[in-house]
């Protein structure tokens, strides 16, 4: 089976009504499942996580956690939990260490961060809030959990910009990654660089490295990949002047390091809207390195990233969102970042039928079909040659 662990819908704890006390009624079910697993010789593949909770109150989460924990004993294979930091009651990176420590310690079953974002870091970010970056960024929600003994950490992805009628959490409203039309990519480029750029550079079912550092005005967390790779994070504070860090790994790597770097003041084009998927590009290359490194770093706020990984490559539209009369043509221009010289794009129409759409030539340029009447909403794709997952999109509005 390609199914890891069966867990609840979204936070039981809230949105649901049960027969008797809520916790007792799920860890019924989660002794049911697992039986019924068992009869199935699945219970050894399969893994069942215990139903979420959303709070910060230590004693009222413990209390729920060790219920789980009394009644249902090796059935549970985790226990979930949502993470929101808050700055209107001075919920952060600090509150959520504190609390991920002394849960660490409690519990003997590991625990997941199944939903974590931050509905307000979106204000900070434009009004260039440094401490409140620094305070309340999502890199700073990773290195919390990653370095308190959390099992795992997944982002809350809004997507389609901004749906203002959802009374709770302000969803969509603050934190949209993906944009559904051109007004609703104004706000997503950082949030995305981010939690991109951590997807890509951590991945999945990463070891946790034990970390230490000095300073007051950093923090960091450092990941052994599944393919045996390494990845290292630094948050900085903004400060009075430029800083030396070293990075010491503890023996001699004998690889190409390469980082990484951004602060979400901005997308990839410098104007805040951020307006596609391309995530920072390898800012330089650290050949061969023993055991540290050593980078000058700026005064600004920033997240740093240094990897062993290869740099993912990337084909960036000069423009994404794009105009067409239906009897004219439009000039479409790429960037290839972190690619090979060799690398070349191949062109088309991402349409299932094709032409029915129009056509785009080897060079980019797109045509209508004859069929195009204004509204219509086209998209272009140009994808590596040598590697079909290597991709981009443009869209093109057909006017008169």
């Amino acid at each position: 089976t390609n199914i890891k662990n069966l867990t609840f819908y979204n936070e039981p704890v809230l949105e649901y009504s049960t027969i008797g006390d809520k916790p007792t009624y799920y860890a019924h079910m989660i002794n049911k499942s697992y039986d019924a697993l068992k009869a199935l010789n699945l219970n050894k593949k399969i893994g069942i996580l215990a139903a979420e909770h959303t709070t910060i109150n230590f004693n009222m989460e413990s209390s729920w956690f060790d219920l789980f924990e009394k009644m249902c004993g090796s059935k549970l294979s985790g226990l979930t939990h949502h993470t929101y930091y808050d700055p209107n009651v001075d919920i952060d990176y600090y509150e959520y260490f504190d609390y991920y420590t002394r849960m660490y310690g409690h519990t003997k079953t590991p625990m997941l961060i199944t939903e974590y974002a931050d509905n307000w870091f979106d204000s900070a970010v434009l009004s260039k809030d440094s401490s409140k970056r620094w305070n309340y960024s999502d890199a700073s929600q990773l290195i919390a959990a990653a370095n308190t003994g959390m099992k795992g950490i997944l982002g809350w992805e809004n997507i389609g910009g901004t749906e203002p009628n959802i009374p709770f959490y302000g969803a969509g409203g603050y934190t949209s990654y993906f944009p559904h039309d051109q007004t609703s990519a104004k706000s997503t480029g950082y949030f995305y660089n981010g939690a991109a750029l951590i997807n890509n550079y951590i991945g999945t079912y990463a070891d946790v490295l034990q970390v230490n550092w000095t300073g007051d005005d950093i923090r960091t967390s450092a990941f052994k990949r599944s393919d045996g790779e390494y990845t290292v994070i630094v948050e900085v504070n903004s400060s009075d002047s430029e800083r030396e860090l070293t990075i010491d790994f503890g023996k001699k790597l004998g690889k190409k390091v390469y980082k990484y770097t951004y602060d979400y003041s901005c997308g990839r084009s410098g104007n805040q809207t951020g307006a596609d998927s391309i995530i920072p590009q390898c800012v330089s290359v650290y050949n061969t390195v023993g055991k540290s490194l050593t980078d000058k770093l700026s005064s600004d706020y920033r997240v740093y990233i240094y990897t062993t990984a290869t740099p993912k490559k990337q084909i960036a539209f000069d423009s994404v969102w794009n105009e067409c009369s239906k009897s004219g043509n439009v000039s479409l221009s790429t960037s290839l970042l972190d690619c090979d010289s060799e690398d070349t794009i191949v062109w088309s129409v991402a349409s299932s039928t094709g032409s029915e759409k129009g056509s785009v030539s080897s060079s980019g340029i797109y045509t209508p079909a004859a069929s195009a009447k204004a509204g219509d909403l086209v998209a272009v794709k140009a994808q590596l040659k040598s590697d079909n997952s290597v991709y981009s999109i443009a869209l093109i509005s057909i006017t008169n």
